[in-house]
């Protein structure tokens, strides 16, 4: 099978797939991106509230700015639920001139920038792979643009940045790479590795980033300052990894895998932790001999930021679509590898979470017993209590991962995980050809 077969064939099986996904949000009609993005009303929220000069990570005044916000879109919120914004200070302050819009034209506009992202990222990919414009929109549609448009997340502008970095560093222009690796840092588990390489492996580019990341904290530190940066890494970080990344319904990580096989939480979140920093060094540093075995300088971004999602304390189904480059990169190339490549990209297409949620596949695993959060949420008091244990008692009585046992959940995620395994192989398969054809 030729590459346009091939690529065909994978386009339809997405394309269906995200179908599919579509078809399931319509039947559960209360999740949108014009009316109830429910990771975007935290991060707005947020920003609001620091603006306002309170501390956007306690449970209030996020709670009140939330249930208020929703109102104006006439949507009931959970009583005594919050939806946390686990965000760095920098990105509050980049969302502060959108937090003073009206939610709802608020959300249009962020819908429109999640587009506008989407579409920058297949022209930017299609430039730099040659692959045809059909069959890269049809890898990005479901885990660049789908996945976050619902819930409003912030990966579609990672992913864009993350293009770009790899246009940039094809055409020459390493400073202008290294200020959209500093962008990505916006989901820094994503762009720290992407960070790192270019610092490795592009000497042109170490003021900027070191300029950028400058930038960076100090707009933290102006916007909220010293004492509530401090608590965000003190309290936030570890609090929201102890909570919603060990939901192995939810996570991809290793750490919510291994606390769903039986290990404690802090051996589960110290494994999920060593396991990002192994990943990373490793991308980062086999990157420029990845990018000399591909031919492409690109692979100096795109390798560290597809291996940022392998293993980890924290990832979500929508941060997947980091990956898509390095996979389009790959197909690109050809040769025997093609066939891997297509699958792998196949599967990092399609967002499976969705999928899973349709009632088609859903009915299969009929719920087996409901906990009321309310009494739960009730006791979570507002005062200094962080936003994160609200949110913790919502995961503790929610019956999405009781519908399912650990190995059946663990097979919906088996696409993704074995694509990004792929990946990492046919990368390294790529460096040893390369080194034993031309050895140094």
């Amino acid at each position: 099978m030729d590459r346009t077969r091939a690529l065909a064939v994978a386009a339809a099986f997405v394309l269906a797939c995200c179908a599919l996904a579509w078809w399931s949000e319509r039947q559960k009609s209360g999740i949108g991106p014009l009316h109830n993005p429910t990771d975007f009303v935290a991060f707005y929220c947020a920003a609001q509230v620091a603006a306002g000069g309170a501390d956007p990570y306690l449970a209030e005044p996020l709670r009140s700015c939330e249930r208020a916000a929703f109102a104006r879109s006439r949507v009931a919120m959970v009583p005594h639920l919050v939806v946390p914004a686990p965000l760095p200070g920098y990105d509050l302050a980049l969302l502060a001139p959108l937090a003073r819009v009206p939610f709802r034209l608020a959300c249009v506009i962020w819908a429109c920038g999640i587009f506008a992202s989407f579409g920058l990222t297949a022209w930017l990919l299609v430039r730099l792979t040659r692959v045809r414009p059909a069959y890269v929109c049809a890898a990005l549609v479901g885990s660049d643009l789908y996945a976050s448009l619902v819930p409003g997340q912030l990966v579609p502008f990672v992913v864009a940045a993350l293009a770009a970095c790899g246009w940039c560093l094809t055409h020459a222009r390493p400073r202008v790479a290294a200020g959209c690796a500093v962008a990505m840092l916006v989901e820094p588990n994503i762009g720290l590795p992407v960070v790192l390489s270019l610092a490795l492996w592009v000497p042109r580019a170490r003021w900027t980033l070191g300029l950028g990341a400058t930038a960076l904290a100090g707009l933290s530190l102006a916007f909220l300052g010293v004492g509530t940066n401090a608590e965000y890494f003190a309290r936030v970080l570890p609090v929201q990894a102890a909570t919603e990344g060990l939901e192995f319904s939810r996570q991809y990580g290793l750490s919510a895998l291994l606390h769903a096989l039986g290990l404690a939480p802090g051996l589960a979140l110290a494994f999920g932790s060593a396991s990002y920093v192994l990943a990373a060094a490793v991308g980062a540093g086999v990157a420029r001999r990845a990018a000399t075995g591909l031919g492409a300088v690109a692979a100096l971004a795109f390798v560290p930021a597809a291996a940022a999602l392998v293993g980890g304390t924290y990832g979500h189904i929508a941060q997947m679509a980091a990956a898509i480059p390095l996979a389009l990169l790959l197909c690109a190339r050809g040769g025997r590898s093609l066939p891997y490549a297509v699958a792998a990209t196949c599967c990092l297409a399609v967002p499976w979470q969705a999928v899973v949620t349709s009632p088609w596949i859903a009915g299969l695993f009929p719920a087996r017993g409901y906990v009321d959060p309310g009494p739960l949420l009730a006791r979570v008091g507002a005062g200094s209590r962080l936003a994160q244990d609200a949110w913790a008692a919502w995961i503790a009585t929610t019956i999405d991962r009781d519908h399912r046992t650990v190995l059946e959940v663990a097979l919906f995620k088996l696409p993704t995980w074995g694509a990004l395994g792929g990946l990492c192989l046919l990368v390294w398969r790529t460096i040893v050809r390369a080194e034993r054809k031309f050895p140094v």
